[in-house]
């Protein structure tokens, strides 16, 4: 099932109706505002997937995956016609890059894999009894014969 963080009434409250209608209904009368829904929500699941956060769901009330869900779908949805994103909007719109770089956490959630996240490392357990992998031929051992 595809990841979906947005209504119809989210976006209104945003842009407003008329600004939504205009930009996704075509002549045809189709409306693909569900899919674009879709891959806007699909963009800040990975961001934040990247950023170590495995918990978020297909659905959600977080209001900064909301918010971040927003701004994708406005890129998206001015694109569509060819138009340009307003700047009052960028604020939104970048979330998801700070998501995805680990500047902006999601308060509502976990960090479940740092190591995972941008940036992140793991580091395995060390075990006493290996005394190394690679052949040295300089070892002590080997140095006390001569």
């Amino acid at each position: 099932m595809a990841a979906v963080y947005l209504t119809s009434a989210d976006i209104d409250a945003l842009v407003g109706t008329d600004v939504r209608t205009a930009l996704f209904v075509d002549d045809t009368g189709n409306t693909h505002l569900a899919r674009c829904i879709q891959l806007a929500s699909a963009v800040i699941k990975s961001a934040a997937h990247r950023a170590g956060y495995t918990g978020l769901g297909d659905t959600t009330t977080d209001e900064q995956v909301i918010a971040a869900t927003l701004g994708q779908f406005l890129v998206l949805m001015y694109n569509r016609k060819q138009q340009r994103v307003p700047p009052e909007f960028f604020e939104v719109v970048n979330m998801a890059t700070e998501i995805r770089e680990g500047r902006l956490p999601l308060l509502g959630l976990t960090a479940s894999t740092t190591s995972a996240a941008a940036g992140g490392a793991a580091f395995s357990e060390t075990n006493s009894s290996v005394s190394g992998a690679r052949y040295n031929p300089l070892s002590r051992e080997r140095l006390d014969v001569y």
